[in-house]
């Protein structure tokens, strides 16, 4: 069994999920990114559930603020599965991104 006091605290860390963004991609408007945030939040979501979706939507080729906007929306509307290997992937471009490296 874990003990609580010892799990790690998550912050919320909206300005830097939204410069992350903006660095892994640069076609996405940070405007409309920090708006559909809002709404996911307004619909319940806690900020490990739209920090995971984001992530995920960053690594699709597909992927917009939009997508993140109409999941919160109706979360069965979005049934697209991330490709395999996008959780990895994602997690690698964040921590290149993080450490300022230039990332594809």
């Amino acid at each position: 069994m874990i003990a609580t006091e010892n799990l790690p605290e998550i912050r919320r860390a909206v300005p830097a999920l939204i410069a992350l963004a903006a660095n892994v991609r640069p076609d996405w408007n940070e405007t409309e990114l920090q708006s559909a945030i809002v709404a996911a939040a307004t619909a319940g979501w806690e900020w490990p559930r739209v920090l995971v979706e984001v992530v995920r939507l960053l690594v699709d080729p597909n992927g917009s603020p939009r997508d993140l906007r109409e999941a919160s929306r109706d979360p069965l509307k979005l049934s697209r599965s991330p490709a395999p290997g996008a959780e990895i992937r994602g997690a690698e471009l964040a921590r290149r991104a993080m450490r300022g490296e230039e990332v594809p």
